[in-house]
């Protein structure tokens, strides 16, 4: 679970982390622990599985260890489900209208440079693109320069914003003649004037900025669609706009199928990455009114 953490969290990726339920549990496993998260669409995707199998499979097998004592036993075995999912869903999550948004760890184009090139300038401006892209590319950093002289600047922009490149720089003949660059952001779509002069580090600190404000404004998106409710009628609307819903559930299998029946959705599990019991006292199970609630069940529509 740890080692997925790190993977989504590297890719900007926010997740929910769920034990799933008995009668959606991993065929022969003990138990099953899943990662999702919201496409912008509402409907959540499974993008990890964590299956702890017991003894299930080597018994089947028979599989055995020898311990210390001298005895044999059986081996306790686990299963791992993560794929190139991962990718769809960080190409959905951070996409938008203009196309891809690719955070800079996996962008394979961090910085793109437009030349903005006149008659008699080009001499001087190439000069200085080479020189930034020397610069940037002894410090780590993955450029590409856009010099096609067949597409105007204005196209190379909405191309390379339509592609995801995270960073674009800009250099004119008045950038040139006073030493500074146009930085045009892909996350927020800023656009500001930079000084030419220690490029490189201006340039690590505001890829290590965007990672984060992807990073942040993911999980801002997926708290927004998820919310703890007690009704039916509340659960069924937010699932009809989209999103995850919380509601009360007594752990009753036969119960927690018919919450499932009741709001039209699948249920994602019980909470791992919070209290599950949390401000649960006093109520009663979503679909069984009778039987006390004790967790809170995570349902949503699902791919």
């Amino acid at each position: 679970m740890e080692i997925y953490k790190k993977i989504f969290d590297y890719l900007g990726v926010p997740y929910l982390i769920s034990q799933r339920p008995e009668w959606d549990k991993f065929a022969g496993a003990v138990y099953t622990i899943a990662f999702d998260t919201v496409m912008p669409d509402g409907k959540t995707m499974q993008i990890g599985t964590v299956h702890y199998l017991g003894t299930n499979f080597s018994r089947v097998f028979d599989v055995k260890y020898l311990t210390p004592n001298g005895d044999w036993e059986y081996v306790h075995t686990t299963s791992y489900g993560i794929s190139e999912r991962v990718i769809a869903a960080m190409i959905a999550v951070h996409g938008d209208d203009k196309g891809l948004a690719l955070p800079p760890n996996v962008a394979p184009i961090q910085v793109v440079i437009v030349p903005i090139m006149y008659k008699g300038t080009e001499e001087a401006i190439m000069r200085e693109v080479r020189s930034i892209t020397e610069e940037l590319t002894n410090a780590g950093v993955r450029v590409r320069v856009d010099d096609r002289t067949d597409r105007t600047p204005g196209w190379k922009y909405n191309y390379w914003e339509m592609m995801g490149a995270p960073l674009r720089i800009e250099v004119g003949p008045k950038d040139v003649e006073n030493r500074q660059v146009v930085l045009a952001r892909r996350d927020t779509m800023e656009k500001y004037v930079a000084p030419r002069e220690g490029i490189a580090d201006t340039v690590r600190e505001l890829l290590n900025a965007i990672n984060d404000n992807m990073r942040s404004m993911a999980w801002e998106f997926l708290r927004s669609m998820t919310a703890k409710v007690t009704t039916v009628d509340e659960a069924r609307k937010h699932l009809d706009s989209g999103g995850v819903v919380e509601v009360p559930w007594s752990g009753d299998n036969d119960c927690g199928m018919r919450i499932q029946q009741l709001l039209d959705a699948d249920a994602l599990g019980v909470p791992m990455d919070e209290d599950a019991s949390k401000d649960i006292g006093g109520l009663k199970d979503l679909a069984c009114g009778d039987k006390q609630a004790s967790y809170w069940l995570r349902v949503a529509r699902r791919y």
